[in-house]
């Protein structure tokens, strides 16, 4: 019954396997090394069927359930991925890439040495470049509106995001900000920095450096 569940899952019968894996955990509980497996394959066919919130659940159930797992570096990854997969375009609520975040810095902590922290490393990447540009996307809104101490503060906060490849923007706006605002003292301190950190800037160009 086992191998019938493995079959249907690599032919992309995911509903069928699922199916198959529940009535093996069932039947056959005291056999606990597959019904581990059973139990895993489970949150896979979930996630193969983009069924994430339910890939999740069961991942994490996982992961509770077997604390000593082998297979526990490609859960949490997978976890992880559940949240990478609903991940929304850099004008909405940024809920799940957060939680992506946090669950691949998790894996690249604990598992360092596996393939799966090597993927990790690339998708936390991704998820600090998409908040950056959220808390950017945010921070143009207040300073159209002139509101200024909001916008610093999203400008802030993308700067903060180090690796996310949206440093040298956030600077700019940062120093863009505090100049609109009349703050000259804070404008000098990240025009320095701009200059600093990325001396052949283009946006050096778009402000009075002095």
């Amino acid at each position: 019954m086992f191998q019938r569940g493995i079959i249907l899952f690599n032919e992309g019968k995911f509903t069928q396997a699922k199916e198959v894996f529940s009535r093996f955990i069932s039947y056959f509980p005291e056999e606990r090394e597959l019904v581990a497996r059973a139990e895993l394959k489970m949150a896979d066919c979930a996630f193969m069927k983009k069924e994430y919130p339910e890939a999740i659940e069961r991942y994490t159930e996982f992961k509770k359930r077997y604390p000593f797992h082998p297979d526990l570096p490609y859960v949490e990854f997978q976890i992880g991925m559940s949240y990478f997969k609903q991940i929304p375009s850099k004008e909405r609520d940024q809920e799940n890439t957060r939680k992506a975040l946090e669950a691949f810095e998790e894996v690249v902590k604990k598992y360092p040495q596996t393939i799966f922290a090597e993927k990790a490393k690339d998708k936390i990447v991704f998820c600090k470049r998409r908040l950056a540009e959220h808390e950017i996307y945010v921070g143009k809104y207040y300073l159209r509106k002139k509101k200024y101490q909001a916008a610093l503060s999203r400008f802030e906060e993308a700067l903060s995001l180090k690796g996310s490849g949206k440093e040298e923007e956030a600077l700019f706006l940062l120093a863009y900000t505090a100049q609109k605002s009349g703050n000259k003292e804070l404008f000098q301190q990240y025009v320095k920095l701009l200059k600093e950190n990325f001396p052949q800037s283009r946006f050096l160009g778009q402000l009075p450096l002095r």
